[in-house]
């Protein structure tokens, strides 16, 4: 989740070890270092320069070995190595050539500076979060350096690893105010500590911001209705993805299913259907049983029963054809539809591998009921007899059904 800035070396982060190469006859009578070991230490250098950091690296062991009594020359050969390894891309023995540089305590002030600030920066590359932000922090306590925005960044990275998000945020206010060019990567990292830290409210805010600059990243509409809900406010959560979705920014089978559901728990359920509907006519989502059977759940909610109807017959394409027909038959009866209900009551009873076979022959007679159908509501009546579920049901309805029978001939 957070941005981690790979430190690129090149000639200019090379300017620690010219200081100390640079002149040398007085860098010689000051420090000690023999014309000898200034030129092996200039060829090193060069061969860096010119990127050839394998040959410098043998070099370079060959001159510590003669030298690694003299603190200052060993210092200055540590730094040149970890320089090396640094561009070979071995960030491991850079760093222990760098903590070993350090640990002499002879390399003047300036230099000292640039490779804690290195060393800093290496270690929250590498995950050293701890060492990282000691050192960065003490670097920056310096005062001696300005420290610039991708320090910052650095240590706001380190601080939200730590989960130090107060800390954190504010290094990367710094930085961000530092900085000329808005940079995505920042507000991403803003916005995940105070998600972490539950900073809802401003959460929101910086994600605003993001969909305003960056509309098409699909992740943050969906991020910005997460925080909503985590601070309950579910109907601003239905909302942002609504228009996300309806503005073809919504690509996640999840996301799509999360506005449904969305739809549903606030009161619009015929919208959630027809999301659902949209989203399967686009295979933005697969369709499946449990996608349609929430289809049908959706139109059920908005009383919507022939839609509902349509939606189970997509649900009846994976099975269960007898069940779905009777879940039909039991929609139509609470609109007391029952011509509707006796024919898919019917269909169910012919598809078979029925749960309750018994509450199909009930519904069955109930339904003949409601059309005065009588003696064929008895004959279903009868069959519903049969299984022992259904058969206390189905003897009180026979006994009511016979006494319409009797007051209407």
């Amino acid at each position: 989740m957070y941005e981690t800035r790979w430190i690129r070396c090149s000639a200019a982060l090379l300017m620690g070890l010219s200081l100390l190469v640079g002149a040398p006859k007085a860098l010689a009578a000051e420090k000690s270092l023999s014309q000898a070991n200034y030129e092996k230490l200039s060829e090193a250098r060069d061969l860096m320069n010119g990127g050839n950091y394998g040959q410098a690296v043998n070099k370079l062991n060959d001159l510590l070995k003669k030298v690694y009594g003299d603190d200052y020359a060993s210092a200055v050969v540590l730094q040149a190595l970890g320089y090396a390894h640094l561009n070979n891309d071995l960030k491991p023995l850079a760093i222990q050539d760098f903590e070993r540089s350090l640990s002499r305590k002879a390399l003047p002030s300036q230099p000292t500076l640039e490779v804690q600030h290195l060393l800093g920066r290496l270690y929250a590359e590498e995950g050293h979060n701890d060492k990282a932000r000691a050192t960065l922090e003490d670097w920056i306590a310096s005062k001696q350096k300005d420290p610039s925005a991708d320090d910052y960044i650095s240590l706001a990275n380190v601080y939200a690893q730590l989960a130090d998000y107060d800390k954190g945020i504010a290094a990367l206010d710094e930085a961000m105010q530092m900085s000329d060019e808005v940079q995505e990567s920042h507000y991403q990292l803003l916005v995940a500590m105070q998600y972490q830290s539950k900073r809802y409210q401003a959460a929101t805010g910086t994600l605003k911001k993001m969909i305003e600059r960056w509309p098409d990243n699909t992740r943050y509409w969906s991020q910005l209705a997460n925080i909503y809900l985590q601070a309950g406010e579910d109907k601003k959560a239905h909302s942002v993805l609504k228009l996300a979705f309806y503005d073809d920014r919504l690509e996640k089978e999840t996301d799509i299913l999360n506005l449904a559901r969305l739809g549903m728990s606030t009161g619009v359920p015929d919208q959630a259907a027809r999301v659902l509907e949209t989203a399967l006519d686009q295979d933005t989502i697969k369709s499946s049983e449990q996608t349609w059977r929430l289809v049908a759940q959706a139109w059920r909610q908005a009383n919507e029963i022939p839609q509902a109807v349509a939606a189970l017959d997509h649900v009846a394409e994976f099975g269960h054809v007898g069940e779905i027909r009777l879940r039909q038959a039991e929609l139509y009866m609470n609109h007391n539809d029952w011509e509707q209900v006796l024919a898919y009551v019917n269909k169910a009873i012919s598809a078979g591998n029925l749960d309750s076979p018994g509450k199909a022959y009930l519904l069955k007679g109930m339904a003949y009921t409601r059309l005065n159908a009588y003696d064929q509501s008895l004959a279903a009546l009868e069959q519903a007899r049969q299984y022992p579920d259904m058969a206390p049901q189905a003897a009180q309805w026979s006994q009511y059904v016979a006494r319409r029978k009797e007051l209407n001939s």
